[in-house]
């Protein structure tokens, strides 16, 4: 069937020996939006599908709408694969070859014998004769004059209706459903049993066939995820920690900035010594209105010794930094508590033990494993993946040995995944393509798969390079392909040696049985929606 075309359009004919300089050169000269390329049987454009990708390469640079026109299901298959619009000039063709188009007898009437003559009556003239009849006939008159009229009871009235409307409704079914056509058809199979190694690539766009293997494009996805969770503490061990806590330090002395070393010193009101965990800049003092505005950082600061007696619930007060004693920035420079300090401790206490350590560990790679693997099916979307083509590495595993008031230890880890996937149906299409091609050559029609089965076996990649192979095995079920609807349109009508004719000269036709009812009718009917195609 011929696709709509509009007044912009333009349809160019290639020859057989037309190559691809030839094509794009007519594309550019066509000076329509449209182009319709029809391209002959046996094209040499149909040696790869790159030669339909480049076409399409140029039609999209020149902005130009491009429809391949062809009946050749070959060059159809490539231009499809490359994203072109196909178009086929007479319907698809195909189904099961037919061998046997069975038709029911035409019933014929039997012509009526002529009726044979009765006996002939002779008659005879005579006066009496007449006269008892005519009497006869007076008496019966009278007696039929005093017989009152029988009337139709409500039975039969309703009997008449009833038969009536079974009419009807016999009528409308009749005209509605019938006369049909049911056509049956097999066409011959190609049956492939296959075993494939299929190659996955992240750097390649297309699929390709490099030395008898499919090369197909695949995706790497990376995510990454950590968590912080808490433990049981099950062994006993003698500690000392120093408590921790934070301070905010101020600049009132000037505008430049005060760098100070790590472990510089702090000195508490109660005249406890903390010092300073990283080194730090105390930014200037700025300048309002020519007068200073103090500045201030926030450091982490831990105590010089260890105990209890360094935590701090409610700190207040102004704490120094001695190594400024005697000079003018003693004074200038000052810090408060930015909140508790909190951790020391001499004594015994919970520890994590290796068998806890072994349980968070074990813990902790299931949950962010479950959570990555959730994160990357929220991701793929229409891509493909299989067993053995994701890995799952714990790139951090961090304890922290301060124990709470449960004896519960804290654990930060961090793990990523990378998974490969591809798109399942560039797989079908490039291992439909290279089995046809094995069998094509031994065949004067096209085929088309009717149905492809497979599994996927073994998965291996390396998946930091973006690289894997599987292997998948199935069959496939090659026929010439075919188009019930088209089929039906050009059939409407058909006697039946018409219906035999055209059903006999399908490409790859095995077999085929047509039957016509009810028994009278002799030809297709003109409603398509009367005609049931059965493909085997």
């Amino acid at each position: 069937m011929n696709a709509p075309h509009n007044k912009a359009e333009k349809k160019i004919f290639l020859e057989a020996d037309d190559r691809l300089e030839k094509a794009t050169g007519a594309l550019r000269d066509a000076n329509t939006s449209l182009v319709i390329l029809n391209i002959t049987k046996n094209s040499v454009l149909g040696a790869s599908v790159s030669n339909f990708e480049k076409l399409k390469g140029e039609a999209e640079t020149l902005g130009k709408e491009v429809i391949i026109e062809s009946i050749d299901e070959h060059i159809l298959q490539l231009a499809s694969m490359a994203g072109f619009k196909i178009l086929n000039p007479f319907f698809r063709r195909g189904g099961r070859p037919m061998t046997d188009i069975l038709a029911r007898p035409l019933f014929v009437k039997p012509e009526r014998a002529p009726e044979q003559a009765g006996p002939v009556r002779s008659r005879v003239a005579s006066n009496r004769v007449g006269e008892i009849s005519l009497k006869k006939e007076e008496k019966e008159d009278k007696v039929r004059e005093r017989k009152p009229k029988r009337r139709s009871s409500p039975k039969q009235l309703l009997a008449l209706t009833g038969g009536a409307m079974t009419i009807i409704i016999l009528g409308v079914g009749a005209y509605l459903y019938l006369p049909r056509a049911d056509i049956t058809i097999a066409l011959k199979k190609n049956i492939i049993d296959f075993n494939e190694t299929i190659e996955l690539r992240k750097d390649i766009f297309k699929a390709e066939i490099v030395v008898g293997k499919i090369v197909i494009p695949g995706e790497l996805l990376v995510a990454r995820r950590n968590i912080a969770m808490r433990f049981p503490a099950n062994g006993r061990q003698q500690i000392e920690l120093k408590a921790k806590g934070k301070l905010t330090v101020y600049n009132t002395f000037s505008s430049e900035p005060q760098p100070l070393v790590a472990t510089t010193r702090f000195l508490s009101p109660d005249r406890k010594i903390f010092r300073l965990d990283r080194a730090a800049v105390v930014p200037g003092a700025r300048v309002v209105d020519g007068k200073i505005a103090l500045s201030s950082i926030t450091v982490d600061v831990t105590a010089d010794k260890a105990g209890a007696e360094y935590n701090i619930d409610q700190p207040t007060g102004r704490w120094f930094i001695p190594g400024f004693s005697g000079t003018p920035r003693y004074e200038k420079f000052y810090a408060e508590a930015a909140g508790v300090f909190s951790g020391g401790f001499i004594g015994e206490r919970a520890v994590p033990n290796d068998e806890d350590i072994s349980n968070a560990k074990t813990i902790i790679e299931k949950t962010l494993k479950d959570a990555l693997f959730s994160q990357m099916v929220a991701v793929e979307d229409e891509l493909k993946s299989v067993d053995g083509l994701s890995v799952f590495k714990l790139v951090k595993f961090e304890i922290n040995n301060e124990i709470d008031e449960e004896s519960r230890f804290s654990v930060f880890a961090e793990a990523e995944m990378r998974r490969i996937g591809f798109k399942e149906e560039i797989l079908r299409s490039a291992l439909i393509e290279k089995l046809r091609l094995s069998v094509r050559e031994s065949l004067i029609y096209p085929i088309t798969a009717a149905e492809l089965d497979f599994k996927y076996g073994e998965a291996q990649g390396d998946l930091e390079k973006g690289t894997a192979s599987l292997v998948i095995s199935g069959r496939v079920i090659f026929a010439p392909p075919f188009d019930s609807d088209s089929f039906k349109r050009e059939i409407v009508g058909f006697s039946g040696d018409e219906l035999r004719l055209r059903a006999y000269s399908m490409p790859g036709l095995e077999r085929a049985r047509i039957i016509f009812w009810p028994f009278w009718v002799y030809s297709v009917p003109t409603r398509e929606n009367r005609i049931n195609i059965i493909l085997e």
